[in-house]
């Protein structure tokens, strides 16, 4: 599959990381910090990347461009919230994160959106046994602007919640788990084998 030029990719690096008690965007793994990681990821499926909540002076990763979160506090969808204003072009978005997430996975997701429907404006990927949806690695479109600030006007600030089901584009994801793991706690960092950071 070619480079996605209609899509610009976001990382989301806006959080506090205090159930962590570290910087997460700072850990590295396999020689990389999360974030550079997920930067590079991005730039395997398109050809334009912007960091999203993170102030660029604490980080040495290189990206087209960083915008720091026009309301703080009030978790990604307010990264998510900041890149559709300032970007204006649909967005790729992964938070920093995941590191396992893979190429092969980020092209599911590019490939699902193209039998969206015109009035779908998030494709995801959705787990049937538990009927979560992976929110924070999908593609927003422009459109999904106008739920997102409805949603924060009305201080709902879960996206599933912010973007409703029927303007999603659900893809049915079947598969091993691992790809989505995130690290939000000191012991998470064991399975990437990390015991002293």
């Amino acid at each position: 599959m070619l480079v996605c030029r209609d899509l610009v990719g976001a990382v989301l690096a806006g959080g506090k990381s205090s159930r962590l008690g570290q910087d997460k965007t700072t850990l590295v793994f396999n020689k990389i910090s999360l974030l550079e990681r997920s930067i590079n990821l991005l730039y395997e499926v398109v050809t334009e990347v912007y960091v999203l909540g993170k102030d660029p002076a604490l980080c040495k990763a290189n990206a087209d461009g960083w915008f720091q979160d026009e309301i703080k506090g009030i978790g990604p969808i307010g990264g998510i919230f900041t890149g559709l204003k300032n970007i204006g072009k649909p967005l790729l978005v992964i938070s920093c994160d995941l590191p396992f997430l893979d190429k092969i996975t980020l092209q599911e997701l590019i490939e699902g959106r193209k039998r969206r429907q015109k009035t779908e404006v998030m494709t995801t990927f959705f787990h049937p046994k538990t009927n979560f949806i992976e929110a924070l690695v999908a593609i927003y479109e422009n459109e999904s602007l106008k739920y997102i600030e409805k949603a924060i006007a009305n201080k709902i600030f879960k996206l599933s919640r912010a973007i409703p089901e029927h303007v999603r584009n659900h893809i049915l994801w079947e598969k091993d788990l691992k790809v989505f793991f995130n690290i939000n706690y000191p012991q998470d960092l064991e399975v990437l084998g990390i015991y002293d950071a």
